[in-house]
C-alpha cells in the first residue's frame, strides 16, 4: 500500500537624555540582543537636542570616546522552567535550537528604515504583537494584590510599547470575573480606542478549588480583525485544548494570527496539536503571512516546535532563553521582518503571571514568492472524524499524519511550501484507516485533487 516510511557592522552614537554621548561599533544582530542573555534589544536614542547632536558628532569625528557601549535590558529574565498552570507538567525539554530562516540583510534593511521613520519626536512606534500567558485570575508571583492592578500594569506596558494584537492563554471566567472583559476595558480606557476582543473557551481549570474557573485562550486587537476561526484540536490529552485564528486590519494587514495553548502533560498530544496547527494557519495564509503565538509547554527544539519548523515557520525569539515554552513562530513566507523581539514582565518587579511575555515588532519587507503544494481531498469522513495525510517525501512521512484543514464537510486542505519534487501519498481517515487502492501521485509546487474511498 505505501513505501517505507553578511553580517553588517555599524558605527553608532547614542544621546542620553542628560546629553551624555555614547559611541561604539556593533553588529545589527549585536544591536537586538543584550549582554544578559538577549532579552531585550536595544536601539540608539534621538538626541536631547541639537546642541548635543553637535557636541556628539565632534567627539565621533576627532575619534573620542566619551562613554562605553551600553544597551537597556528589562534586568535579568526570570522564566517558567516548564510548569504549567497545571500539576503533573512534562513539557519536551531538548536543548536544541530551531533555524532562522530570516536573514539579517531583510532584518537590517528594515530596521534601517524603522529607525528613520523614528527620527520624529512624535513618530508612533513600530507596530507589535504581544503574547502572553495570563494565568488565570491567579496574583501568586506578582507584585499585585488585585486582578485589577496586574491587568492595568498589563494594559500600560501594551499602550507603551505600541501594541495592536495581543495574544492571550490562560484568560480566565469564575462567574463573577471576567479577565478578558477587566483587560479590554483596561486597554480601552488607557488608549482612548475601543478594543475589540474574541475568545475560544478551552477547559474547566482548577476544578474543584476555590481557584476554579472557565479557561480560554483570546486575541485582543487595538483595530479591526476579521474571519474569526476556534480550533477544537482532533488530538486531545486530559483537558481540552484549543486555538484561535483571525486576520488582523491596519497596521498589520492580511498577518493571519493563531494563539495556542499546547497539551502539558503529554508529548506526543503537543505534537499533534502543533501539526494541526501548523497546517490549519497555512491553510488560510493571510496576504501578509502567518504568525503562531503562544504557550506550547515545549522547550525550543523539541518535536512540537521541530513540526513547525518543518512546515516553514521561524522562531523569531531564537536569541532568548531556550529553556522557555512560550514562543512566536512567523512563517518564512510572510512579508514581515520582526525588528525586535524580546521578553518583558520577566523581572520579580515587573511579573504580571508567572510566565513573561513576548513582545515582537513587525515591519513590511519584500521576499521571493514561495512555491505552494496544496492537497484538496472531496470527501466526508462523517461527524465527529477527520482527515490526515501521510507520504514519502518531508514534511510528510509514512508514520504519522498531518491533520487536513476542514474547509467544509467535504473539503480538506494540506497546504505547504516545503513539498519539491515528485512525491505519493495518502489520506486517512483518523489517522488510522488507510485509503484504499494505489498511493496518490503528486508534485511539489502544483495543486492536486482527489477523491478518496476508504
Amino acid at each position: 500500500m505505501h513505501g517505507g516510511p553578511v553580517r553588517r557592522t555599524d558605527l553608532w552614537l547614542m544621546i542620553g537624555p542628560d546629553a551624555s554621548m555614547i559611541t561604539g561599533r556593533e553588529t545589527m544582530e549585536q544591536r537586538r540582543r543584550t549582554s544578559s542573555g538577549g532579552s531585550r534589544a536595544s536601539r540608539p536614542l534621538a538626541a536631547s537636542s541639537a546642541v548635543a547632536w553637535l557636541l556628539a558628532l565632534g567627539a565621533l569625528l576627532s575619534g573620542t570616546a566619551c562613554g562605553s557601549a551600553t544597551r537597556a535590558s528589562d534586568g535579568g529574565a526570570t522564566l517558567d522552567a516548564g510548569a504549567d498552570a497545571h500539576a503533573g507538567h512534562d513539557a519536551d525539554v531538548d536543548a536544541s535550537s530551531l533555524a532562522d530562516a530570516s536573514t539579517d540583510a531583510q532584518r537590517d534593511a528594515a530596521a534601517d528604515a524603522a529607525e528613520d521613520a523614528s527620527d520624529d519626536a512624535g513618530a508612533p512606534p513600530v507596530p507589535a504583537l504581544l503574547a502572553l500567558n495570563l494565568h488565570c485570575l491567579d496574583q501568586t508571583g506578582t507584585p499585585y494584590a488585585t486582578l485589577i492592578e496586574r491587568l492595568h500594569a498589563t494594559a500600560a506596558l501594551a499602550i507603551r510599547e505600541g501594541v495592536v494584537a495581543m495574544l492571550l492563554e490562560e484568560v480566565c471566567d469564575d462567574g463573577t470575573t471576567r479577565a478578558l472583559d477587566l483587560l479590554t476595558s483596561a486597554l480601552s480606557t488607557r488608549s482612548g480606542d475601543t478594543w475589540r476582543a474574541d475568545e475560544a473557551f478551552a477547559h474547566v481549570a482548577w476544578q474543584g478549588t476555590p481557584q476554579e474557573a472557565r479557561e480560554s485562550v483570546a486575541l485582543l486587537t487595538r483595530t479591526a480583525h476579521g474571519s474569526v476561526q476556534s480550533i477544537d484540536f482532533r488530538t486531545q490529552g486530559a483537558l481540552r485544548r484549543v486555538a484561535l485564528m483571525a486576520t488582523l486590519g491596519d497596521p498589520l494587514p492580511g498577518l493571519r494570527v493563531m494563539v495556542v495553548h499546547l497539551d502539558h502533560l503529554d508529548s506526543s498530544v503537543r505534537v499533534g496539536q502543533a501539526r494541526e496547527s501548523a497546517v490549519a494557519s497555512l491553510a488560510t495564509f493571510g496576504a501578509t503571512g502567518a504568525l503562531v503565538a503562544g504557550d506550547f509547554n515545549a522547550r525550543v527544539g523539541t518535536p512540537p516546535l521541530a513540526a513547525f519548523e518543518a512546515m516553514g515557520f521561524v522562531d523569531e525569539g531564537d536569541a532568548l532563553p531556550s529553556s522557555r515554552i512560550d514562543h512566536i513562530l512567523l512563517h518564512r513566507g510572510a512579508s514581515l521582518v520582526a525588528l525586535e523581539t524580546r521578553l518583558v514582565f520577566d523581572t520579580p518587579a515587573t511579573a504580571v503571571s508567572d510566565h513573561p511575555g513576548i513582545l515582537i515588532r513587525l515591519a513590511p519587507t519584500t521576499r521571493s514568492a514561495l512555491s505552494w503544494t496544496r492537497i484538496t481531498a472531496h470527501v466526508d469522513p462523517g461527524a465527529g472524524h477527520f482527515l490526515a495525510l501521510r507520504g514519502d517525501t518531508l514534511p510528510l512521512d509514512w508514520a504519522r499524519g498531518w491533520p487536513m484543514f476542514r474547509m467544509d464537510a467535504s473539503t480538506w486542505v494540506f497546504m505547504a511550501a516545503e513539498v519539491t519534487g515528485g512525491f505519493e501519498y495518502k489520506v486517512l481517515v483518523d489517522d488510522t484507516t488507510w485509503m484504499t487502492g494505489a498511493n496518490a501521485s503528486g508534485v511539489g509546487g502544483v495543486d492536486q485533487d482527489l477523491t478518496p474511498t476508504f
